[in-house]
């Protein structure tokens, strides 16, 4: 089964809280099970996306300056993540 493209952390506009702190992170399986995170990821390398269409793993990813959108090509499910929104489907 194609694995999640990950969790994508920011400071997001009026996130739910989640542990007494406003969540900074989401992350969405192939299912489309959703969740909001707290957490930190670190000093990872981070690449910056281009605005265009990526395929990686499984999953789509349609990077645009509206925001970005996860689409599991199994599932049809994912989310939209921008800082003003985040949208699971």
């Amino acid at each position: 089964m194609p694995k999640s493209p990950g969790p994508c952390e920011a400071g997001f506009a009026n996130p739910p809280m989640q542990d007494g702190e406003p969540a900074n992170g989401v992350s969405v399986t192939a299912d489309g099970q959703f969740s909001w995170l707290v957490g930190n990821l670190g000093d990872i390398p981070a690449v910056t996306l281009q605005y265009r269409t990526y395929r990686a793993q499984g999953w789509t990813i349609d990077a645009s300056s509206d925001g970005t959108r996860f689409t599991n090509d199994r599932t049809g499910r994912g989310m939209f993540v921008s800082i003003e929104s985040v949208e699971e489907f």
